[in-house]
């Protein structure tokens, strides 16, 4: 089965990075990738993994992933997450159009937000995170090879995440199950001290010492958050990408990811991002990526583009563009993720505010006529 051999894919990449160097898994590789022709950058610009300097892009959402309500959440494929765009640039091609199943390796990693109005997502002062794998090679943020901290007899990681805005303190319970604490207001002290006071029962946090949060916090939105930390559609999805000829490096990649989530908890990720817009009448964060070489300012090119959809003249910028990364909830049950390479962010929103729906038979087509392999 297709959907085996991308867990089996992953398993065997998070065993390499679990024995290498001390960065974070190399997820630019996940379920959704989508392969390139040769000579496309296979760099994606929302790896939710970044260090401080990096420029980090969220997107999508997804339901609880334990298997026993998997039942709850429509299947991988349904037509209600097919999205494609009416309109193209000149010159770019659909390359690959593809349903995707729920991850088997993955099992969720549900969030607790806690704050005092659930009507202020952003102001929240906590966000907990229960991280579950199937395997004991994980794809998470806690690995013994990566700098850590010791406090209260405890071992911690520390490390920046959600664009660098957001810091986490993670650790590890058990083989198969990491557990984050979210902060951009407490001090890494505090994150470390509710640390020392949080178990877990039946997959749900739990504060022993209620009172070290801050006064009148509780509960105010709840859901899976695996899209938001990892990029991985764990509860089913689609992807399409169109790209321009061999040899130029311009493309464009969307992602749907299935599963119903708390508005609030969407926005309070969405607030820690980089930049906010507002994309078909809902919020959204857009981040911009430089180019592999560094070279070109953190602006899209907007050299003009010739009728094969090539970015005229010798500008290493236009040669070796950025990327640009759209996120948002398109409804309670669908987040939207959409990067694009080489084009502006006028024809980037444009793009986004054309997607719809494709017909049985045009999502068929689709599927009978492009590559649905993962990259390599």
């Amino acid at each position: 089965m297709p959907d085996q051999d991308l867990d089996q894919r992953i398993a065997a990449l998070m065993a390499v990075v679990a024995d290498s160097a001390p960065a974070a898994p190399p997820f630019d590789e996940l379920p959704h990738r989508i392969s390139r022709p040769a000579g496309q950058s296979r760099r994606r610009a929302l790896p939710v993994v970044a260090l401080a300097a990096a420029v980090v892009v969220i997107a999508a959402v997804a339901l609880w992933t334990s298997r026993s309500n998997r039942s709850t959440v429509n299947t991988a494929g349904a037509p209600s997450a097919r999205f494609i765009p009416a309109s193209l640039p000149p010159g770019l091609q659909i390359t690959q159009a593809r349903d995707l199943s729920p991850s088997r390796y993955y099992l969720g990693a549900p969030m607790w937000l806690y704050g005092r109005s659930a009507s202020d997502p952003a102001s929240a002062d906590l966000a907990v995170v229960v991280a579950r794998w199937s395997s004991s090679n994980r794809g998470g943020f806690v690995y013994p090879n990566l700098p850590s901290v010791t406090f209260g007899g405890k071992t911690f990681t520390v490390r920046p995440v959600g664009g660098a805005n957001l810091t986490l303190v993670g650790w590890s319970p058990t083989p198969t199950v990491e557990i984050y604490l979210l902060s951009d207001k407490l001090p890494v002290t505090e994150l470390e001290t509710i640390g020392l006071h949080t178990t877990v029962a039946n997959g749900a946090p739990v504060l022993t010492s209620p009172s070290l949060l801050p006064a009148g916090d509780h509960v105010i939105a709840t859901g899976d958050s695996t899209y938001l930390l990892f990029g991985i559609v764990s509860q089913g999805g689609t992807s399409v990408a169109y790209h321009a000829p061999s040899g130029t490096r311009e493309g464009i990649d969307i992602v749907t990811s299935l599963g119903h989530l708390d508005p609030a908890l969407v926005q309070f990720w969405l607030s820690k991002q980089t930049t906010h817009i507002h994309v078909r009448g809902h919020p959204a964060s857009e981040a911009l990526s430089p180019p592999d070489n560094g070279s070109c300012p953190l602006t899209p090119t907007t050299e003009p583009r010739s009728s094969a959809g090539r970015a005229n003249g010798p500008s290493t910028c236009a040669t070796n563009p950025i990327s640009i990364s759209l996120l948002w909830q398109e409804r309670p049950d669908l987040l939207i993720s959409l990067d694009t390479v080489g084009l502006s962010e006028a024809e980037t929103k444009a793009i986004a505010e054309s997607l719809g729906h494709p017909s049985n038979a045009q999502w068929s087509h689709l599927l009978s006529e492009t590559t649905t392999t993962t990259a390599p």
